[in-house]
């Protein structure tokens, strides 16, 4: 997330890469910054399966829904986007 928020994407992305859901980090919560990751990058649709994935999440359900529903926005998909967002 660090990456991230410096505006470092390949390095999150490389970080990303290499890492396991284990010791309470569920692959649902990796799925969401992964999702972010690609976010940032304009690669909503890609960003929009790793946010499909973080929903199996109880921790990140909230913050994926979001996401699906903005990453279609973003995409210029508003009527699918009004839908994700209710």
């Amino acid at each position: 997330a660090a990456y991230i928020a410096a505006g470092q994407i390949e390095n999150a992305n490389t970080a990303l890469a290499k890492v396991e859901a284990k010791g309470g980090i569920h692959a649902g919560d990796v799925e969401l910054i992964r999702g972010i990751a690609l976010g940032e990058q304009k690669q909503y649709g890609k960003a929009r399966e790793s946010f499909e994935k973080a929903l199996a999440s109880a921790s990140a359900k909230r913050a994926a829904t979001y996401n699906i529903a903005k990453s279609l926005e973003l995409e210029g998909k508003k009527p699918e986007a009004k839908k994700a967002y209710e």
